[in-house]
């Protein structure tokens, strides 16, 4: 939750996402994982004033709210290697008058309407030989993803985008102290 901006449009931000993750089903060599996501928010973007200026004078705001979520399941390959599948759908309503649109508003320009959907799927791979999930005093952690929305899918929004990330975890005398190292693109 965050309060109101002092710009015209502006709202009281929230934002609440709920997640449940069962890395082995019943046993297999399957995983499943799904998300819930709400937001209500809103977007500034600048009407006056140079771009170093960020007097809220110089900006108005654009409401929106995002409800979704995501759903996926991970099959082990090796005992250290995954692949993961994700299918994602968000249902997004924004308050944009079409003089906004003119203006090129902020992330306003990207959207397809007052009323769209965003429908992706994602394919990845992981491997992670941590010695443990949570607190990690060795190995490391490699995530590749892929993500692909189509209108053919069924949304408004076609886009494609590539995730990936490395991790490493270093012991410092012994299991005392550990120093990690995280690169994402």
């Amino acid at each position: 939750w965050a309060r109101q901006a002092d710009v015209v449009g502006a709202r009281a931000q929230q934002a609440f996402r709920l997640r449940y993750s069962d890395p082995v089903v019943l046993g297999s060599a399957w995983g499943a994982h799904a998300s819930l996501l709400y937001n209500r928010a809103a977007e500034p973007y600048r009407v006056g004033g140079d771009l170093d200026d960020g007097a809220p004078a110089n900006f108005n705001a654009f409401g929106y709210r995002r409800v979704g979520g995501l759903a996926g399941a991970d099959v082990a390959i090796t005992r250290l290697s995954s692949i993961v599948l994700d299918a994602r759908w968000e249902d997004i309503d924004a308050e944009i008058d079409p003089r906004t649109l003119a203006l090129g508003a902020g992330d306003a320009r990207f959207l397809r309407g007052e009323h769209s959907q965003l429908l992706t799927i994602a394919v990845g791979y992981e491997r992670d030989t941590r010695s443990d999930p949570v607190l990690s005093y060795d190995g490391f952690r490699v995530q590749a993803t892929g993500e692909l929305g189509l209108p053919a899918l069924g949304g408004d929004y076609g886009y494609a985008r590539f995730r990936a990330g490395y991790e490493h975890w270093y012991p410092v005398s012994g299991r005392d102290h550990v120093l990690s190292s995280h690169l994402s693109a």
